[in-house]
C-alpha cells in the first residue's frame, strides 16, 4: 500500500494532497511563482522551473518529516503541455506554454509539429547561449530532479506532434545535441532518488487535459466543460484507463470543441459571458450525454450556474466535481499505476 501525494502545478497556484493509507487527507497551497513579459504587446506567462522545482521539494520535505517514512508515490500534473529547458547542471533556462494550446482550431498533427518546432529553435537559440541541455515538459523536469531519469508525458508529446516513432525522429533532429526524453505513458513509475523516503515513487505526470475524465472517477463522461483559467468544452477519446498506458497516444486525445482564454476575468468582468458559453455548449453536445463540470467558478457560481444548467442543458445527465476531489485527480493517477500493477 502506498500513502499517494498528488501535486497539481496551476498558473495561479500550486496545490498539493495527500491521501494516507488510513484514509486521512491533508491539503496544501502555495502561490506559483511567475513571470509576465510583454510579447508583441500581448502578456505571456513564463515560469522559472527551479522555483517550483524548490515549493515541491520543500512540500515533499514537510511530508517526510511531519506525516511518514515509507510507501510514498507521488503524482504531478502540470495546468497544460509546456517545454522547459534546463542546462546540464540542472539550473533553468525558462519555460514557455505552448503556442495555441487547446486552441481547436490549431490543433491539427501538421499545426502541432510547427507550433513545436517554432519553440525548439528558440530552445536552440537558449542553448547555444548557455550550452548543451536538456528539454522536457514541466512535469518531466520535476520528474528528472526527483528520480534522475529523462521522461516527457505522452501527453506533452502529443501537443508536439509526436504520436509515432517518426514524428518523434523529426523532433529529435531539430533538438540536434541536447537531450531528447524517454516519452513514457502516464502511469510510469521511477524510484524518487534524492529525498529520504525509504520507498518513494514518482509518476511521470501528465497534464490538466488529460486529467479531466479522471475528475469524476470512476465515471467517464462523454463530455467535459471546464470553467477556470480557460472555458472549455471538451469530447474526449479516452474511454477507460488503459488508455492512459499508450506511450503515444494517437489521433486527437480530446476533441476541443471551445476554448476561451482568460475565462475567470471575463466571466467576473461581465456575468452574462457565462451564460453566452453555456448557450454555445448547448448547440454542441449530443442529447442524453453525459457530461462531467469542473473548474473553480464550479464553487464561486454554484448557482448561477444551475440556473443554467436547467435552462440550456435540461436533458443531459450532469456530473458536478465536488470540493472532495478537486485535487485527486493527481492523485488517482497514482491509483491508476497501482491497479496497472496488479492486472
Amino acid at each position: 500500500m502506498y500513502n499517494i501525494v498528488g501535486i497539481d502545478i496551476g498558473t495561479t497556484e500550486i496545490k498539493c494532497t495527500l491521501v494516507m493509507i488510513n484514509g486521512l487527507k491533508y491539503f496544501w497551497r502555495k502561490s506559483t511563482p511567475k513571470v509576465t513579459t510583454n510579447v508583441n504587446n500581448l502578456e505571456e506567462v513564463t515560469f522559472s522551473p527551479n522555483a517550483i522545482w524548490e515549493i515541491v521539494y520543500n512540500l515533499l520535505e514537510e511530508i517526510y518529516l511531519n506525516f511518514t517514512k515509507e510507501n510514498i508515490l507521488v503524482s504531478i500534473v502540470s495546468q497544460a503541455p509546456s517545454l522547459c529547458l534546463w542546462d546540464d547542471d540542472g539550473n533553468n533556462i525558462g519555460i514557455s506554454y505552448l503556442s495555441y494550446y487547446g486552441n481547436p482550431i490549431i490543433n491539427t498533427n501538421e499545426a502541432r509539429k510547427y507550433k513545436a518546432i517554432k519553440r525548439i529553435k528558440l530552445a536552440n537559440t537558449l542553448f547555444q547561449k548557455y550550452g548543451k541541455g536538456k528539454i522536457s515538459g514541466i512535469t518531466g523536469y520535476l520528474v528528472y530532479q526527483l528520480s534522475e531519469h529523462l521522461t516527457m508525458d505522452a501527453v506533452t508529446a502529443w501537443e508536439l506532434g509526436i504520436e509515432n516513432s517518426k514524428d518523434a525522429d523529426t523532433i529529435k533532429e531539430e533538438i540536434g545535441v541536447h537531450s531528447f526524453p524517454n516519452i513514457v505513458a502516464p502511469i510510469q513509475k521511477y524510484g524518487i532518488k534524492n529525498m529520504k523516503f525509504e520507498k518513494g515513487y514518482i509518476i511521470a505526470g501528465t497534464t490538466d487535459s488529460a486529467i479531466l475524465p479522471l475528475s469524476i472517477f470512476p465515471e467517464f463522461s462523454d463530455y467535459y466543460i471546464y470553467l477556470g483559467s480557460w472555458g472549455s468544452l471538451l469530447k474526449s477519446n479516452i474511454l477507460e484507463y488503459k488508455d492512459y498506458g499508450k506511450v503515444y497516444h494517437k489521433g486527437d486525445l480530446h476533441c476541443w470543441i471551445i476554448s476561451i482564454a482568460n475565462f475567470i476575468d471575463k466571466v467576473n468582468n461581465n456575468p452574462n459571458f457565462l451564460e453566452t458559453m453555456f448557450e454555445k455548449i448547448a448547440q454542441k453536445v449530443t442529447p442524453c450525454s453525459r457530461i462531467a463540470i469542473c473548474g473553480g467558478l464550479v464553487f464561486t457560481k454554484r448557482d448561477m450556474i444551475n440556473g443554467l444548467i436547467s435552462r440550456y442543458l435540461p436533458s443531459q445527465e450532469l456530473v458536478f466535481m465536488t470540493s472532495e476531489n478537486v485535487i485527486t485527480g493527481a492523485c488517482r493517477l497514482g491509483y491508476l499505476s497501482i491497479k496497472e500493477v496488479h492486472e
